[in-house]
Parts: C-alpha cells; sequence; structure tokens
C-alpha cells in the first residue's frame, strides 16, 4: 500500500481525461447510454460548465486545465454535430431510395 495524499475527486471537467485513462470502463456502458451521452448539446454543455469552472477558479493552473478540457469538449461538439448531420443525411437518402423500390 503506498503512501501519501489521497486521490483527488475529479470535478466534470475532468471527465474527458478520466475517460482516456479508463477506456474498459467506458466500453462496459450501454449503447443507449452512449447515445444519449455522446449528443453534441451535451458535449456543449460540459464545455460550458467548464468555461464557467474556469472563470470562477482563483489558481492559474485550475483555470488553465479547465480552459483546456473547454477546448477538449469544443471539439468533441463539433465532431459530433458532423457526424450527426452526415447521419441525417444518410437516413434521408435510404429514405429516398425505399420510396423509390416501393413505387
Amino acid at each position: 500500500m503506498a503512501i501519501g495524499r489521497p486521490p483527488i475527486p475529479l470535478d466534470g471537467c475532468d471527465a474527458f481525461a478520466s475517460l482516456q485513462r479508463s477506456a474498459t470502463s467506458a466500453r462496459s456502458i450501454e449503447r443507449e447510454e452512449n447515445a444519449v451521452a455522446a449528443s453534441s448539446d451535451n458535449y456543449r454543455e460540459q464545455a460550458e460548465r467548464c468555461e464557467a469552472e474556469a472563470a470562477a477558479a482563483d489558481l492559474t493552473l485550475v483555470r488553465e486545465r479547465n480552459l483546456r478540457s473547454a477546448a477538449t469538449w469544443h471539439a468533441l461538439a463539433n465532431r459530433q454535430f458532423k457526424s450527426e448531420q452526415a447521419r441525417a443525411v444518410k437516413e434521408q437518402l435510404a429514405d429516398a431510395v425505399r420510396a423509390q423500390c416501393l413505387e
């Protein structure tokens, strides 16, 4: 057993780093929960929380960490938004093909 400081609990802005470290834990989450969590709106909300925490932070390192987290959440939101748009276009094309086949 290592002697030292107890682990520091992660705040919401450290969630991204936590997910990177525990990819196996992320895989255990059911698909339905992933679909809800992986929406661009949820990513943007998380980015806004990190930005608010950065604005309220007294320590420079905490502020910088929260700003980095916010930037990452914004990048994830943009990427997810593009995926959502591409999926919608793909579904529209599939519906059009189905409609032509049924005629």
